[in-house]
């Protein structure tokens, strides 16, 4: 038998790694985005994608065997 899976979204681990990493990312480009308010925009957008197809695919992966 398999071992039960931890549901991803509420390993703790892998959560608090992804704040601190998305805090310290946010800061970083936000302070670079105060001299110029197009790289925010262009940032906040790319970060939305890579965590849509990251999320995405882990959900498939998890979810898609029955």
């Amino acid at each position: 038998m398999a071992k039960p899976k931890t549901p991803w979204l509420h390993s703790r681990p892998m959560l608090l790694t992804k704040a601190v990493l998305a805090l310290f990312l946010v800061y970083v480009f936000g302070s670079l985005a105060i001299d110029s308010g197009r790289w925010l925009h262009y940032f906040l957008t790319f970060i939305a994608f890579v965590l849509g197809v990251k999320f995405l695919t882990h959900f498939i992966k998890t979810y898609g065997k029955k």
